[in-house]
């Protein structure tokens, strides 16, 4: 009993180790800023695109900076079980929001705006900030065991609440509402996501590597 306790602690430890970089929040954080931007400047590049690379960036770095330092480790089959519920679930979320918003599209022609539409419009922010982004970064934090991610699920659903009732500007869309709070934790997970990466290097330098005096 002893031994299979031992095994789940040093497992855990690995894991945790794994996301000691902050590779997860810069990732995070960068498309959290970046969508901030789009909707306050108009800039005319997909989402979807920056994703794309962002996950290709974040896979190659975790290959050249992470594994070369601790090494690459099999976890057990629960663990990767969790990370495949976790992917489901934001694979179903972001469906679920492809088809409202198809929904809402072909609903903003008709003479009468349904209730559920205006619903969406008026508490859409709360419901997209709050429920999907708090509640998927909270995810993250119980499946990957790390509670900062905890922390800024926390953050982002109390702070998208917040702004719904204390607008910046009204003249703004659902979307421009939102582009202050997630620019505003965007930076600050990039931020941390960069303390992290630079306190990573120094713990776990690589063979030959200076270190920082």
């Amino acid at each position: 009993m002893n031994d299979k306790i031992d095994l789940k602690a040093l497992e855990r430890k690995a894991y945790l180790t794994y996301h000691e970089d902050g590779l997860l929040d810069i990732g995070i954080g960068s498309t959290l800023a970046w969508i901030g931007i789009v909707v306050l400047t108009d800039v005319d590049l997909p989402i979807y695109l920056w994703y794309l690379i962002g996950t290709m960036i974040w896979t190659t770095a975790k290959k050249q900076i992470t594994v070369p330092r601790i090494g690459y480790v099999e976890f057990r089959e629960t663990r990767k079980d969790r990370t495949r519920k976790l992917i489901s679930l934001f694979v179903l979320v972001l469906s679920i929001t492809m088809v409202l918003g198809v929904l809402a599209f072909r609903a903003s022609g008709v003479v009468e705006t349904p209730g559920w539409l205006i619903a969406l419009q008026n508490y859409g922010d709360i419901l997209l900030g709050s429920v999907l982004l708090g509640g998927g970064l909270i995810s993250v934090g119980y499946s990957t065991e790390v509670k900062r991610f905890t922390h800024y699920g926390i953050a982002a659903a109390t702070l998208h609440v917040l702004n719904h009732f204390l607008t910046m500007n009204p003249t703004w869309d659902m979307w421009q509402g939102m582009g202050p709070v997630n620019l505003l934790l965007g930076l600050v997970m990039l931020g941390n996501g960069f303390m992290l990466l630079r306190r990573f290097k120094e713990k776990y330098p690589l063979t030959g590597e200076p270190l920082d005096e």
